[in-house]
């Protein structure tokens, strides 16, 4: 039994473990193996309170630094995004962005939303250095769309525009053929926190509420989240987190207007009739007149 527990030793990790075999060497292979279960266990307990222990501190830690977090904002003015910057590594989702930051809405994205409220996300965007209204920001198409109206209104030269024959469906059930596509440069952002891509527009010739639709071509070029319930799309950019708000009276015009553009007006056929006199029946006798007197009753 001695050479099974020097060659026990030298394979032992737990210095613990080692410690009591040298001290009090065990009789039997049976108390050995009764023994070793022992200090398993152990183990398996100290490291189960250890695991609860740093949770406990790890969230009392967090809610200090957002506790002093808040006490300093309070105290003096700081921007939403330095704000970002410094809520993120307390409590961050974790996505995905071209810039390698996380991208995070926190309960400021909130404010200045409608509640409660299932409003499409329409937001002001600069197209060729133009701020183009009623952009309706639509994770459900797979292009973006530019009315001609609107392309008219950006002047742009005719002859960059290519010729297609792809037909679009969703336009109030009906299938559309562009007039051609065309790209243009778009600017997603404000100030310092601001993106310029270059990205093809589908021009439409249909009649429709929206100036232009983003469609996933320009959301997913830039890595941005959406959310209607904050009404706001989240971006990264080189110098920090970019933020678009939507307009929520905007967005329900254009719901209004969508529904008078889709819906089919009532017409009326007025046209000029010729109208026949119709000859009346005439008695074959003589006619008598006869005088009619008013009774007044009492």
């Amino acid at each position: 039994m001695s050479s099974v527990v020097i060659v026990l030793l030298n394979g032992l990790r737990n210095h613990t473990f080692r410690a009591s075999l040298s001290k009090k060497p065990p009789k039997s292979m049976t108390e050995l193996l009764r023994r070793g279960e022992e200090y398993i266990d152990q183990e398996e307990v100290m490291k189960a309170t250890k695991t609860d222990r740093d949770i406990y501190d790890g969230g009392i830690r967090k809610r200090r630094q957002e506790e002093v977090l808040t006490n300093r904002l309070s105290n003096r003015r700081i921007t939403d995004h330095r704000y970002r910057a410094m809520v993120r590594p307390i409590n961050s989702i974790g996505v995905f962005s071209i810039f390698g930051q996380s991208i995070t809405y926190i309960d400021r994205d909130l404010e200045g939303a409608l509640f409660s409220h299932d409003d499409v996300l329409v937001i002001t965007c600069d197209i060729t250095d133009i701020d183009v209204k009623r952009v309706l920001v639509d994770t459900g198409s797979a292009v973006n769309v530019l009315n001609c109206k609107a392309f008219e209104a950006l002047k742009m030269p005719i002859d960059r525009l290519k010729i297609i024959n792809t037909p679009l469906q969703g336009f109030g059930g009906e299938t559309v053929i562009p007039e051609g596509v065309i790209d243009l440069p778009v600017v997603l952002g404000k100030h310092h926190y601001y993106v310029t891509i270059i990205t093809p527009f589908l021009l439409v010739r249909t009649p429709m509420a929206y100036n232009s639709i983003y469609g996933r071509t320009i959301i997913n070029s830039v890595g941005a989240m959406i959310s209607t319930q904050h009404q706001a799309i989240i971006f990264s950019t080189s110098r920090g987190i970019g933020v678009i708000k939507g307009d929520q009276l905007i967005s329900r015009r254009c719901y209004v207007d969508s529904i008078q553009v889709n819906s089919s007006p009532m017409v009326l056929n007025i046209e000029k009739e010729d109208i026949q006199q119709v000859h009346r029946f005439e008695p074959t006798e003589e006619v008598e007149n006869v005088e009619v007197k008013k009774t007044i009753r009492s």
